[in-house]
């Protein structure tokens, strides 16, 4: 899963239009429900799907996460979606 979040958070980097077909590649290597998830948020949030996680807050939208997200998160065993903003929630390395 590391991997993978990890994969999703280089495509967030790769935001010039240059970079459109490395971030279709990296789609590409991910799970279909997944990649399609992915390009859901990034057609609604005007390109972010990604959001680190800023102390206790997501970092697009600013809103406090509970402790159980926060936990989620950090395990790394699936997904975790902001409950207001809807990005994927992710910890910076």
């Amino acid at each position: 899963r590391r991997a993978f979040i990890a994969s999703l958070a280089v495509g967030a980097l790769l935001a010039s239009r240059s970079a459109d077909a490395q971030k279709a590649t990296l789609i590409q290597q991910v799970p279909r429900d997944v990649g399609r998830l992915y390009q859901k948020i990034v057609e609604k949030k005007q390109g972010m799907a990604l959001a680190p996680v800023q102390g206790e807050s997501c970092g697009a939208c600013q809103m406090k996460l509970r402790p159980q997200i926060l936990n989620e998160v950090q395990l790394e065993e699936a997904l975790v979606l902001c409950e207001n903003c809807s990005r994927i929630l992710y910890f910076e390395v």
